[in-house]
Order: C-alpha cells, then sequence, then structure tokens
C-alpha cells in the first residue's frame, strides 16, 4: 500500500497541481491520476442581493472580483488562441441570493429577459459564495441539452435540476470580446423561476400568406423560465428554419424564408412549429414519458394565396395603450411588388411606409395626442396592380 497526501498552509497562493503518480514494478507501469486545487474566494465576503421575481442590474459599474468560474472549467469551449483563458468574466458582476427552499423543487434558474444591445450577460448559478462552486453544467449559462437546436451555445440562462435544500446564489457577469479584448458590459433584466414544468405556447399568426417566399410569424410565450430564442423553429417540406427574430415583449417571432427554402405553394401548406423554454436547455434528466417535457410542438396550417394578404403584428389586440408613441407593425406579403402600406386611425391617414423590410411595414403613431378611449386602426396595403389588402386592430388608448 502506497499513501499520498497532500496538503496546503493558510497562506498557500491559489493555483491547480494536477498529473500521475507513475508507479513501476519490473515492467509494470501504473498511472494513477491525482489533482490538488488551492482556492480563495473572492465572492466569499461580499453581500448578496436577495433575487426577485424580475432583477434589474448592471455589470459597467462597480468592482471586478471574479474573471474565471468553474467547474467545468471551460463551459464556452476552447479560446480562440486554444493556450489562453477560457473565459474573461471582467465584468462588474452582482451576487444575489436565491429565495431559500423550504421544500423539494424540481428546477430552478434564472434567464435574461432584457439587456443593454451589444452586451453579453452571463449568470451562474453557484452553491455557495465561491467562484469555484458553480452548480455543474446546468449551472453555466449554457445549453447542455443534446436535445436542443441550440445545444452547446451560450444563452445567458443558468439553472439546478433537483436542488437539495440549501441555499443558492447568483452571480451576474459580463465578459469581453475574446479577438478584441473589447468589453461588453451593460444594463440587465434578470428573470427567476422555479418549477418550470411547462412547454411554451405557440400561435400562427400568419395564417394566410402570397404564395412563394413569405415572411412568417408566430407568437411564442411562456410564463416560467421564458422562451429560449434560439429554439423557434418551423419545418416544411422536408426543411427546418429558424427565427429571423424574436420580441420576447410580445412574443412574436418572425420567419425570413431564405431562397434555398422551399416556396409556399398555392393552397394549404402543413408545418411544424416548436419552441422551448430555457429550462429546457438544462434539462440534464427528466422522467416520464416526454423526453422534452419544456418543449412545444405544434401542426400549423399555412394558406397560400394568389394577392396580397396581410397580417398585423402591433399592438396587441384590444391593448391599452399610453401616452408614449406606439409602433404599428403589420406583415403584409404578394404575389405582386408591394407599393406602399397605410395606415389609419378610423377614416384618418396616420402616415405612410413606401420601404417596408423583408415584408414588414411599420409606423410610429403619437397616441398621446390621440382621444382616450376605443380606436380601430387599419392597414392599407398597395401592390403595383390587383387588389389590396387591408387588416385591423382595435386598442384603447389609456391616458
Amino acid at each position: 500500500m502506497v499513501l499520498v497526501s497532500a496538503s496546503a498552509t493558510s497562506t498557500a497562493s491559489a493555483g491547480d497541481d494536477y498529473g500521475f503518480v507513475v508507479l513501476r514494478r519490473g515492467a509494470v507501469t501504473r498511472r494513477i491520476p491525482y489533482a490538488f486545487f488551492v482556492t480563495r474566494p473572492a465572492l466569499r465576503n461580499v453581500t448578496p442581493t436577495k433575487l426577485k421575481r424580475f432583477q434589474n442590474g448592471t455589470t459597467a459599474r462597480g468592482a471586478s472580483r471574479v474573471d474565471t468560474y468553474r467547474w467545468p472549467a471551460a463551459p464556452f469551449g476552447y479560446p480562440p488562441s486554444f493556450t489562453g483563458p477560457s473565459m474573461v468574466e471582467d465584468g462588474a458582476e452582482h451576487v444575489y441570493l436565491v429565495p431559500h427552499l423550504d421544500k423539494p423543487v424540481l428546477n430552478m434558474g434564472v434567464s435574461l429577459a432584457g439587456a443593454t444591445p451589444g452586451a453579453v450577460i452571463d449568470p451562474w448559478f453557484l452553491g455557495s459564495l465561491d467562484e469555484n462552486d458553480v452548480q455543474g453544467e446546468a449551472g453555466t449559462p449554457v445549453d447542455i441539452n443534446p436535445l436542443t437546436f441550440d445545444y452547446g451555445l451560450a444563452i445567458s440562462a443558468a439553472g439546478v435540476e433537483f436542488p437539495l435544500l440549501k441555499r443558492y446564489y447568483v452571480s451576474v457577469d459580463s465578459t469581453q470580446d475574446l479577438y478584441t479584448g473589447k468589453p461588453l458590459r451593460g444594463r440587465y433584466r434578470l428573470r427567476y423561476w422555479v418549477n418550470d414544468v411547462r412547454a411554451p405556447t405557440l400561435r400562427l399568426l400568419t395564417r394566410r400568406v402570397a404564395a412563394g417566399r413569405p415572411t412568417l410569424a408566430v407568437r411564442a410565450q411562456d410564463g416560467g423560465a421564458g422562451v429560449d430564442p434560439y429554439s423557434i423553429v418551423l419545418a416544411y417540406r422536408g426543411v427546418v428554419v429558424g427565427a429571423s427574430a424574436y420580441d420576447s415583449s410580445s412574443g412574436v417571432a418572425i420567419f425570413v424564408l431564405p431562397s434555398a427554402a422551399p416556396r409556399i405553394l398555392r393552397g394549404v401548406e402543413f408545418a411544424i412549429g416548436a419552441v422551448s423554454d430555457f429550462q429546457e436547455s438544462k434539462n440534464v434528466a427528466t422522467f416520464g414519458p416526454n423526453t422534452m417535457p419544456n418543449t412545444r410542438f405544434r401542426g400549423l396550417l399555412i394558406r397560400g394565396v394568389r394577392g396580397t394578404a396581410m397580417t398585423w403584428l402591433a399592438p396587441l389586440r384590444r391593448g391599452c395603450l399610453g401616452a408614449s408613441p406606439q409602433q404599428l407593425l403589420v406583415l403584409a406579403s404578394s404575389t405582386r411588388k408591394i407599393r406602399l402600406v397605410r395606415f389609419f386611425d378610423g377614416r384618418r391617414l396616420l402616415g405612410v411606409d413606401r420601404r417596408g423590410d423583408a415584408g414588414l411595414y411599420s409606423l410610429r403613431w403619437r397616441s398621446s395626442k390621440a382621444q382616450k378611449g376605443r380606436h380601430r386602426l387599419r392597414a392599407v396595403a398597395v401592390p403595383t396592380g390587383g387588389r389590396r389588402a387591408v387588416a385591423s386592430r382595435v386598442v384603447r388608448v389609456c391616458k
């Protein structure tokens, strides 16, 4: 028997030592791996803030105590140089105390609900005030579910499955561009969830479109962990198309069909839509007959027509509008070229959009100058020949 021990004094420097203990006896060799770590948690003296259902903060102001989180040590994969650090979390991290668990739960976590454009926000789920105590792969801001479309990508969500009844913490940090060194800090809005066992809802908005390759739209919403935008896909005629854009406030996702995608033919086209929430990206283990309990699959019927079709996207139906300017947004498609889209409040012309972008036409409406009460908004698409298309939306102005 060979006993090997390692020790460190209270003044030892932080670092890792790992390798093999090699034992030889004649021609027989045995290699026994070992690992020895000395850590000095930079978060041990931080006073955490109690985490709310929705938490606002910023990584652009304050001190940066932590540059690296582990374990695992490289959740984002190899660095660009293959020799440098696997991450540089140099933002001003903020630490939150997760509300104490008094009964067993299936899952819990945090996800990004909004952020400054260009900012990269990385939440880390910790088991203590120690950046080395990440709760496994699920505790990293990476999709770890190999059944999902965005497996392995950074998604700004972290969590834990079947957590023990103990204290947990969330450290919200930001990284930098590993190629240029540019800081990617900014403001954020964090969503906290517990026991999310329901899949998001999914509804087709563009039920009637012009034949060809029109832009399509669905509404995907989730009341728990929140919709994972990278998971929204549409499958039809042997291809799968990912969502081009997603608006978390309205739940609207649009699909700009590429030239390589099949054309939508005249008549009824069957498609399958799919959407997952952020909890699905953390499902390292599931139980029951459903292997993807937080993913919604739904059959969709798209009717392709000859002529012009239009769908109203925003504002929401019978929504209550405040005094701030409102964005009127419609989606129009036609087998002919669309010259313009006119917007009306009743019979009064509000404005015209002559450009559009991928079939999206919009107008900024100063609803503060409109009378309080019910308004019937209309949008009229005018093609170069052929019949016009009309879409309407009833809203209420509440000043």
